[in-house]
């Protein structure tokens, strides 16, 4: 369950770190973003460091330690960890030159950078796993609602080109460089991760066995608390030194004050948190939920900030955008549905129920009568494509799977005997999960296994054998037949027209018919996909593995973790219900005059 326990951690974090734009809003702190930032950095040094002994007493008190940090306090790891702790100064520059609840939004494109920087510093994949290219496009669709929410801002997707907006441009390059910069935190894990390797022996040696989390965790939030001290130390420098040129005003001494509470409470609470949501989790995108702050960020303005910090006149491009953020981290997230259909389904409903939202009255027309009947023509055609694929994949599924357990024990009862080598088993199930080359090779082996068994075989055992035979040749074709591609592309243009049909013409309607076609619209043409989709995950599970290999050493059947399984599916579910019926209530809203 550490995804999950990720994901809370993960969910709590961004909402700290969510409440910086309410902070620079109440206490005005861009009249000095250094010495705000100062103040900010100096309460996140105290948060870690109280942390740190009330945690790690026996590890923060040792000299040893302190000896070891020091021999990589000028390593470039501990320079760029400090560089990303100038993004608060940055941000809050930027927020004088732009309204704070789009810098709020506009920042958050810095976890794509920082997932990716993780992904390049852990080159052996020895704590995370790869970014797979599932994940790159869940990731950019969690773009594409940033990019709604930030229109939400204006109603127009080119607010940032356009080029007379000359302050507007200052404050998107300084919110920009923030977000970048606020990127290099990877390098305090890499750091954190390198000092707890090179030293995990010998603190095992003096203090006993321990936790590799644990001293990772110690590692990083010790090496994060340094660079915020030496964080805090140029900031003010260059804050005052910006006061004595006069680029900068003098802040009140009760805004540092302030910003030093803030900082050690909410953030410093916030990067405990992030940190430990990466440390117990394989799945880098954990880092895409936060592309839920800017939704969080301008519900504390709205809430408390204010009344010139936040305005939304555009609020259906913010819930189509929320939606879509949500989805993507949903997906990114919840792993124990590996099925590609059910997350395809869950993503054409944002996406077709965002099509139809604003497809307007002037979009093409179906003239006359008839149109539910070419819709339907389309998705019957559709439909039987679909059966016939379906049918055939299902009965060869079934067949091999019964083969390769008959084949599979009786072989291993004949090896019990010591009549054949025990190691087909291992080949048999080689053959159960292999396509090309590999599956070629197992079956090779696996045969000459049999051949060499044949030669020194009773009558009896060799007809069993030669039946084994047979049933391995069966088994080894069958497995060998690959997707039919003529076919399926027939199914996906069925798919496609009838899709394209639905979504980008409509009869001439209006009101509460309108209202009902376009709901059925969404979910009809989300299901289409869904359906096409999991044709492909039929042909994965085909191939998937049904037997392995136990701790014991013995064989034994491929059990899925259902409970798990029940929970995430069961709230991916329930968001996805939420999505519909968010669209229901835009829907509502564009033809029936609700919340009007």
């Amino acid at each position: 369950m550490n995804n999950l326990r990720s994901g809370g951690l993960m969910l709590f974090a961004i909402f700290c770190y969510s409440t910086i734009s309410l902070a620079i809003a109440l206490t005005e702190g861009a009249e000095n973003p250094f010495l705000f930032s100062m103040g900010w950095r100096i309460g996140i040094a105290i948060g870690f460091a109280v942390f740190l002994m009330a945690r790690y007493r026996q590890w923060f008190f040792n000299r040893r330690v302190w000896s070891l940090v020091k021999g990589r306090v000028a390593s470039a790891p501990m320079w760029l960890t400090l560089i990303a702790y100038f993004d608060i100064a940055l941000f809050t520059i930027g927020t004088a030159f732009m309204p704070i609840a789009m810098a709020t939004i506009l920042v958050q494109f810095s976890p794509i950078i920082f997932t990716f920087l993780m992904q390049r510093l852990d080159r052996h994949g020895q704590n995370y796993a790869r970014i797979t290219p599932a994940v790159v496009f869940l990731m950019g669709f969690g773009i594409v609602g940033f990019v709604f929410v930030l229109a939400s801002q204006s109603g127009e997707f080119n607010l940032l080109t356009d080029e007379s907006a000359w302050e507007l441009a200052i404050g998107v390059i300084f919110v920009c460089g923030s977000a970048i910069v606020a990127a290099f935190n990877a390098y305090n894990f890499y750091l954190g991760r390198e000092l707890s390797a090179n030293h995990m022996d010998e603190f095992a040696q003096s203090h006993g066995e321990i936790n590799t989390d644990k001293i990772q965790m110690f590692y990083v939030l010790l090496c994060s608390m340094i660079a915020n001290i030496f964080a805090a130390a140029a900031n003010c420098a260059i804050g005052f030194g910006g006061v004595a040129i006069g680029v900068f005003d003098m802040i009140p001494l009760e805004i540092v004050y302030y910003s030093i509470i803030w900082g050690a409470i909410a953030y410093a609470t916030a990067g405990i948190a992030h940190r430990k949501a990466n440390l117990i989790t394989h799945n880098l995108g954990i880092n895409a939920m936060s592309y839920a702050r800017p939704i969080f960020g301008v519900m504390l303005l709205f809430a408390f900030g204010p009344a010139y910090a936040v305005n939304i006149p555009y609020i259906d491009y913010f819930v189509i955008g929320t939606a879509s953020i949500v989805t993507a981290n949903l997906l990114i997230n919840f792993e124990a549905e590996r099925l590609l259909g059910f997350k395809a389904l869950v993503t054409a409903v944002w996406t077709f129920g965002a099509i139809v939202y604003l497809r307007d009255s002037a979009q093409s027309q179906w003239a006359g009568a008839g149109y539910f009947e070419a819709l339907a023509l389309s998705a019957t055609v559709f439909t039987l494509l679909l059966s016939f694929r379906v049918a055939r994949l299902a009965n060869r599924t079934r067949d091999e799977d019964n083969r390769t357990f008959a084949l599979f024990y009786e072989l291993q009862a004949l090896s019990g005997r010591g009549l054949i080598n025990p190691a087909i088993g291992d080949h048999i199930l080689a053959i159960d999960s292999s396509q090309g080359a590999e599956l070629q090779n197992a079956y090779m082996a696996a045969r000459s296994h049999i051949a060499e068994a044949l030669r020194q075989a009773d009558q009896s055992d060799r007809e069993r054998l030669v039946a084994a035979q047979a049933q391995l040749d069966a088994l080894a074709h069958s497995r060998q037949q690959g997707i039919n591609f003529g076919e399926l592309c027939a199914l996906f243009i069925f798919a496609g027209i009838t899709v394209g049909l639905a979504l980008f013409l409509r009869p001439a309607i209006s009101g509460l018919t309108a209202f009902l076609v376009e709901m059925f619209t969404m979910l009809f043409s989300s299901v289409i996909v869904f359906l096409a989709v999991n044709v492909v995950d039929l042909q994965r599970d085909r191939s998937a593995r049904i037997l392995k290999r136990s701790d014991s050493g013995d064989y034994a059947l491929v059990f899925q973790d259902s409970a798990r399984r029940h929970i995430e599916q069961g709230i991916t579910i329930a968001v996805g219900i939420a999505i519909v019926a968010a669209y229901a209530g835009l829907l509502g809203y564009k033809w029936l005059g609700w919340f009007s």
